[in-house]
């Protein structure tokens, strides 16, 4: 989805879940640099030397679901009630 705004000149917010010198996947800093060039910015709570964990993500979702008008889900296991 970012690199969809970004290909059409629009601005986005990537929020990490780790700190701006672990960013993750790697592969993903060529975007991360269009991002902030096109006029975005991408951002986290955490240090710098932060690395993304299990526990890392879920804060993340919080400031995502934070920063937008509505949330859809693409993706998602199927909860089992036991």
């Amino acid at each position: 989805a970012h690199g969809a705004v970004v290909a059409e000149g629009g601005r986005t917010v990537g929020v990490l879940g780790g700190g701006h010198d672990r960013l993750f996947p790697k592969a993903h800093e060529r975007l991360a640099e269009a991002i902030v060039k096109g006029g975005g910015a991408i951002v986290s709570e955490l240090a710098p030397e932060t690395n993304p964990s299990r526990g890392t993500f879920p804060r993340r979702n919080r400031l995502v679901s934070g920063l937008s008008d509505a949330t859809v889900v693409v993706e998602a296991d199927v909860e089992v009630a036991h």
